[in-house]
């Protein structure tokens, strides 16, 4: 899934406005917070992994992989697999 859903952005920005946030912990738990009126609630997965940055990956290799799209907003919601 996205790292973060657009929607949910603003009310995000919301509750961690003017909080020092001194762990991961305590930002999970003010984004749990988060929620709208219409009954939107935000689920918090923490990803503690380093990424490498600059990586390329060449043509070949992308037209190979599988990509799957999400049914919710297809084109922001993908997982994309190696073909092995």
């Amino acid at each position: 899934m996205h790292p973060i859903e657009h929607r949910v952005f603003c009310h995000v920005a919301r509750v961690i406005k003017g909080m020092f946030i001194k762990s991961i912990d305590t930002l999970k738990k003010l984004i749990e917070r988060a929620k709208t009126k219409t009954g939107l609630k935000v689920d918090v997965n923490v990803i503690d992994k380093e990424y490498l940055i600059g990586k390329k990956t060449k043509k070949e290799e992308l037209r190979d992989c599988k990509i799957k799209s999400d049914k919710t907003i297809p084109k922001w919601n993908y997982s994309v697999s190696p073909a092995f």
